[in-house]
């Protein structure tokens, strides 16, 4: 459910009065508690849509979506450790999620820790090998890391799997 009906909508207002209907008939059913929080993330009410991923996790602790969700908002608000840890649940529940592994590859860059990123961000590509934005993230990691003919290794990997790069910013950092 929570994938069917993203709340990237332009009217988050009238979504939210919809999902708090439906969350006061199923208010045990963690897929509305996401979308709930997704709506208030959507208007900005960061403490309450951190409430509401609380609560899908505390009614879904198996699924490694509400961990990710959660982290998500923990990353966005700065708060990398929180972040760090429910991406390292989500994975454990779910190795082989792209997402999971590519924002803990985010979380990693924040915190400058450059060898985690590239590892967890090289996961992301493995995992989801068209993932062009894990890809550029990759390649200014391994810029900082410093170790030029892995750089260099990694750009002509990309170019041979995917030809040439018109996204700017990527073409920009592989020339």
């Amino acid at each position: 459910l929570h994938d069917a009906l993203p709340i990237s909508a332009p009217r988050p207002n009238a979504a939210l009065r919809y999902y708090s209907a439906v969350l006061a008939l199923r208010p045990d059913f963690s897929p509305i508690h996401l979308l709930v929080a997704d709506a208030l993330k959507a208007q900005g009410a960061y403490d309450k849509a951190l409430l509401e991923y609380s609560k899908a996790v505390e009614l879904e602790p198996k699924g490694a979506v509400v961990w990710t969700s959660r982290g998500d908002l923990y990353r966005a608000l700065r708060r990398f450790d929180e972040a760090s840890a429910d991406y390292s649940k989500a994975i454990e529940l779910k190795p082989n999620d792209a997402k999971a592994h590519r924002a803990m590859g985010q979380v990693y860059a924040r915190q400058r820790q450059w060898k985690e990123a590239a590892a967890s961000l090289a996961r992301a590509i493995e995992l989801e090998p068209k993932d062009h934005w894990s890809a550029h993230q990759l390649g200014i990691v391994l810029a900082e890391l410093g170790d030029l003919p892995a750089y260099q290794k990694f750009c002509d990997t990309i170019l041979s799997r995917w030809g040439k790069v018109t996204e700017p910013e990527v073409a920009e950092q592989m020339a």
